[in-house]
């Protein structure tokens, strides 16, 4: 119970230090560090860390056959944990150093953007970090391609780093190359967005009132074992389609935040190539009306909107600066609150505590 409450503690300190002028750089690592146990000693009977768990330990005890083609882990990740289980390291520490590794990769791309990582660090623990910590894969990979990001903001020659990047992220997890869209950014599409905003809404309305298998159809002329992991006849579809259609509407809300935010710093080279990343994001939500799997896939855009509200919060110049972080908050414990999902299972479920 003492551990909880100082972690508690920690957490609403940094937070608030985060929302000051004042830069205790202790507090920021206490913080991740706090983050950390949390992360790596969670119960590893949640849903996917299961089938890591037991693919970890197949390689610890040195069995001979794995069956990694039916938990479909892709192979990148595979020789990753390989590499630390054949050394004997604790699945525990295993995610210890998948998780620091992930946030340094994070954060050195998110200090590129904004001075005050440590505001989007506290937003990003409170969402969407109890998922992060089940989803161990996506996350790692999905740190990649954040990073990767930083070479989008530079000149064209950086385009093959970021391509680089996206191939060592699908590596770990195949989705990653659905990012390749953001190279778009780097053309002058700004004047197609509100086309595409229509067209997107279109689809999602095509959708609710189509019954969502779009993959049913999809799979008729691509066969794919892992698109059927995210079919409609896996996911109950009908029973969650209000958690499905909130989730639509805070994303919208989260692009309006965006470009409300951005339109201020157009002169700026970085915000403007984000702006548009932001933006391009949105063709990910049709398809989170065909399977609240996909989710996943704006999970760089919401720690890249953090970024957004705290550069709003740190320019001194603009009224009513911290609307946009109340906003943000506001939406995340009401979204969290519909989905029934809580940071405090995080400490229910870590062994230490």
């Amino acid at each position: 119970m003492i551990l909880q409450c100082s972690i508690i503690f920690v957490y609403i300190i940094t937070f608030l230090k985060s929302l000051s002028k004042y830069k205790v750089f202790f507090l920021d690592i206490l913080l991740i560090a706090s983050a950390a146990l949390l992360y790596a000693f969670r119960n590893v009977m949640e849903a996917d860390t299961i089938v890591y768990y037991t693919v970890y330990e197949s390689f610890t005890n040195s069995f001979e056959t794995v069956p990694t083609s039916f938990y479909g882990i892709d192979m990148g990740f595979i020789l990753f944990m390989k590499l630390f289980a054949t050394l004997g390291i604790p699945f525990e520490i295993f995610r210890l150093i998948v998780f620091l590794l992930s946030c340094t990769l994070i954060i050195s791309t998110v200090k590129i953007i904004t001075k005050n990582y440590a505001l989007v660090f506290c937003l990003y623990l409170y969402f969407p970090f109890c998922y992060d910590s089940d989803q161990i894969r996506q996350f790692f990979a999905y740190s990649i391609v954040i990073f990767g990001l930083r070479y989008l903001f530079e000149d064209k020659r950086s385009v093959l780093k970021y391509l680089i990047c996206i191939f060592v992220s699908s590596m770990i997890h195949i989705t990653s190359v659905v990012f390749l869209i953001y190279l778009l950014a780097l053309l002058p599409i700004q004047k197609y967005m509100k086309p595409l905003f229509k067209g997107l809404a279109l689809i999602c309305i095509f959708i609710v009132f189509g019954g969502g298998n779009l993959i049913g159809f999809v799979s008729r002329f691509i066969s794919n074992s892992k698109l059927s992991l995210y079919s409609f006849e896996s996911t109950e579809y009908r029973m969650n389609i209000y958690l499905q259609i909130f989730e639509i509407i805070f994303f919208v809300l989260f692009v309006y935040l965006d470009n409300k935010i951005l339109k201020n710093y157009e002169e700026d080279n970085n915000l403007r190539i984000l702006n548009c990343i932001l933006n391009l994001s949105i063709v990910f939500l049709p398809f989170i009306l065909i399977s609240l799997s996909f989710e996943r896939l704006m999970r760089p855009f919401i720690i890249l909107t953090y970024c957004v509200a705290t550069i709003r919060y740190m320019d001194s110049s603009r009224k009513n600066k911290g609307l946009p972080i109340f906003i943000i908050v506001m939406l995340v414990i009401i979204r969290m609150t519909v989905s029934f999902s809580y940071i405090l299972d995080l400490f229910n479920d870590c062994v230490l505590l």
